[in-house]
């Protein structure tokens, strides 16, 4: 079984809580969840596809409970992220619904049920079906109103009819930060902070080794008594070069710069 630290959900139960269904998960006890609700109930009502007007999300298995478990769960953050909602009285259209809208959209004219849809412009007969491309949302507005929200969706605007209009129609709607872009933020930022690290352990590590190496061989020279000694003009040595990072001062009687041993 794959535990998870994180567990994404954006899957609905189609109105049904069934205890035969596979659960999502499992998430790791101390993990997190973080879930894409649905478009409240009219995004629901207005998606054939879609079994259930208040529809939920599918649930999450933790690690280790069992029946009758108490589960404590804390909720870090809500975010919205619709820009403009809508909600309103409905009334079912006729012919649109074997019975019940809300579980048992049709379309009428290939009568295909709960049919997949797409959106094309704006007002009561915007939600179309994939397969015939005909008008098929089982419910719509008798009264409604739209709101739209500020930048940092903290503020909820009710709009005028042209106001509505206009940021329903295509080319108009820009979006907004999903849960799985903001998810990705952090592990941009984690990859970043890493890469700097790295950059200076493997800088800091040549340097020790370089100075390592430098008195290594200082003292293997010294030992032999046959050393002489010089610096080029304007030559540091390594261990003045790593003077301001508190490094071990070289053996006393060593002088720490470059050396070769050999015969004149």
């Amino acid at each position: 079984m794959d535990v998870k630290q994180t567990v994404m959900v954006n899957e609905f139960t189609n109105g049904v809580l069934d205890p035969g269904e596979k659960m999502l998960g499992p998430v790791r006890s101390g993990g997190r969840i973080v879930v894409n609700t649905a478009a409240g109930c009219w995004g629901p009502m207005l998606t054939p596809e879609l079994r259930g007007g208040h529809e939920v999300s599918k649930p999450v298995y933790v690690e280790g409970a069992e029946p009758g478990d108490a589960i404590v769960i804390r909720i870090e953050s809500v975010r919205v992220t619709s820009d403009v909602t809508s909600s309103g009285n409905d009334h079912p259209i006729e012919g649109r619904a074997n019975g019940d809208g809300f579980v048992a959209g049709v379309c009428p004219e290939c009568g295909a049920k709960n049919p997949p849809t797409h959106i094309e412009g704006i007002g009561a007969d915007a939600i179309r079906c994939n397969q015939c491309g005909a008008p098929c949302a089982p419910f719509e507005f008798t009264n409604g109103y739209t709101i739209a929200f500020d930048e940092k969706k903290q503020v909820g605007v009710t709009l005028e009819k042209e106001g509505a209009q206009k940021e329903g129609a295509p080319g108009e709607w820009g979006g907004s930060l999903t849960v799985e872009a903001a998810l990705l933020m952090p592990l941009v930022g984690l990859l970043l902070v890493n890469s700097v690290l790295l950059f200076f352990y493997f800088h800091d590590k040549n340097i020790i080794s370089s100075c390592a190496y430098e008195t290594a061989v200082i003292g293997s020279t010294k030992a032999r008594g046959n050393v002489f000694s010089f610096r080029e003009p304007g030559q540091t040595s390594g261990w003045e070069m790593r003077r301001s990072r508190s490094l071990p001062r070289p053996p006393e009687g060593i002088s720490v710069f470059r050396s070769y041993s050999g015969r004149r």
